[in-house]
This record gives structure tokens, C-alpha cells and sequence, in this order.
């Protein structure tokens, strides 16, 4: 299984992202180190990005094509055509939240439609509907188990993002439960700040991902 590397506003905040051009810079040589040193690595820019016609299409432009990232996330709130310009790029990802994990994520996620939660739609529309290149994914939080049974049962083999697992107190055990498609895969298990401000941050990426395997066999 390839690296995957998830660098998003938060982290970036905490060292250089309140900096400004500065920060952006920093962005661009993380990328530039990764991509010559680790280039088997699946990089994802969790921009939350989603934004109207040409606006949309210079996010992707930026975050795609730019800094070269190969996955970034997006937000379903604006419909299709905002995100379109990223779910035509057949040879990168688009992960679009469905379920997330923060705690106030039922205040419109948890609103029905005809009888369906705003997160059953989001991951019928997604799979059925916006998948046509087979690039696309979901964020579905590791802090709603329940949620994420119901929402593999909604999208079959597709593979979901999963954050929340470590300060968050998602559980993995549950999630590896729940989540795993037919063939034991199907999961993006995102651990950021358990592992980043860890004292040994290798080490505990390794005691993560050993305890993945384990409740795959």
C-alpha cells in the first residue's frame, strides 16, 4: 500500500498558513520535496473547495495542476456544476464530504429530504450521479460508525475517506467494522494530529497502520 500524505488548512495554519505569501511558499516546497522524494505517495489538498463556474475552475487549476496535488476535498453544498471542473479531471480524485466528523456536523447533515438525510442523498447523488469518471470519493467521519455502515451500503466498492480517528476518539475498530468494501479495502484512514504532534511521529504511523492490518485479517 502506497503513503498517502493529507495536507490541509489546519496543520498548515500551525506553522506557516497565518503567514500569508510566506505560508504559500512553504506549501509549495512541501510539494516540490514530496514529489521528488516520495513520489509514489498519494497527496491530497483538503481545500473543502466548491465554488461557482470559472472561479471553480481556477481552484482546480491552482491545487491540481499547480501545486500538483492528486486528490483534493470539496464541499456538495452548490450542486454539481461548482465542482464540475475538478470531477472532469479523470487522473486526479475528488472527495467530496458526505458525513464529516466534528461534532456540530448533524445541525444540516442530519436535515431530511422525502424522507432521506441530507448525507444519504449527498452519497446516492455521488455515486450514482457524479461518479462518471470513476474518480470520485466521500468523507465520511470516523465519529459516526452508524452513518458510515449505512453509507458503504449506499455506494458499494467506492472508496472513503475517513478522518476523525485518534484526537477526535473515533474508533478504528468500528470503522474497520463497518467501512471496508467486499475485497477488505475500500478505506483512506486519516490520523493528522495523533501522528504530526506525536514525539515520534514515524512510530506512531507505523503502530496505526500495523493496527489497520490487523483488523483486515
Amino acid at each position: 500500500m502506497v503513503g498517502i500524505s493529507i495536507i490541509n488548512n489546519v496543520k498548515q495554519a500551525h506553522e506557516n498558513g497565518v503567514q500569508g505569501s510566506k505560508g504559500w511558499k512553504e506549501l509549495e516546497m512541501t510539494m516540490e520535496h514530496l514529489r521528488t522524494n516520495y513520489p509514489d505517495i498519494f497527496i491530497i489538498c483538503d481545500a473543502k473547495r466548491g465554488d461557482i463556474g470559472y472561479t471553480s475552475e481556477l481552484y482546480a487549476k491552482a491545487i491540481l495542476d499547480v501545486l500538483k496535488f492528486d486528490a483534493v476535498t470539496l464541499h456538495p453544498y452548490l450542486g454539481q456544476d461548482a465542482i464540475q471542473p475538478f470531477l472532469d479531471r479523470k487522473d486526479k480524485a475528488s472527495i467530496i464530504l458526505c458525513r464529516t466528523s466534528n461534532p456540530g456536523a448533524g445541525e444540516f447533515q442530519d436535515l431530511e429530504s422525502e424522507g432521506k438525510k441530507i448525507w444519504e442523498i449527498v452519497a446516492e447523488k455521488v455515486s450514482k450521479n457524479w461518479n462518471t469518471n470513476n474518480n470520485c470519493m466521500l468523507v465520511v467521519g470516523a465519529t459516526y460508525p452508524k452513518e458510515l455502515e449505512e453509507i458503504r451500503k449506499i455506494v458499494g466498492e467506492m472508496t472513503i475517506l475517513v478522518p476523525g480517528i485518534g484526537t477526535q476518539g473515533g474508533s478504528l475498530e468500528d470503522v474497520m467494522r463497518v467501512g471496508l468494501n467486499k475485497e477488505k479495502m475500500g478505506l483512506l484512514i486519516s490520523s493528522s494530529k495523533a501522528i504530526i504532534f506525536s514525539e515520534n511521529p514515524k512510530e506512531e504511523a507505523q503502530k496505526l497502520r500495523d493496527e489497520i492490518n490487523k483488523y483486515k485479517i
